[in-house]
């Protein structure tokens, strides 16, 4: 078999059903304007950081890299994005089965 053949017949398929998975998921997660987010970052310093750059506040900590913020401005994802974080989701769900860690 030719391993073009082999992308073409194996690779493909399971990409597009990753991808089908992966989808929903990722919509469920996409953070909304004035709903409060998680925020990730190399640190929960890092994270604290995003956050006042993006202009929101903090609500609390949620384990060691990240933070649960809110801000009233449409475009905050964007905004801690650009700030330097490494993630931003949904907070409603406070990350299925993430662990977190006590309010501060």
């Amino acid at each position: 078999m030719e391993p073009f053949a082999i992308a073409r017949d194996v690779v493909r398929p399971v990409a597009l059903g990753l991808a089908a998975f992966a989808m929903p998921v990722l919509l469920v997660m996409a953070p909304r304007d004035r709903a409060s987010v998680i925020v990730f970052a190399s640190s929960s310093e890092r994270a604290a950081e995003a956050v006042a750059l993006a202009g929101g506040a903090i609500l609390s900590r949620f384990g060691e890299f990240g933070l649960i913020a809110l801000s009233e401005q449409p475009g905050f994802a964007g905004r801690l994005y650009g700030a330097g974080a490494s993630l931003v989701i949904d907070a409603a769900g406070r990350g299925g089965c993430l662990p977190q860690s006590k309010r501060s």
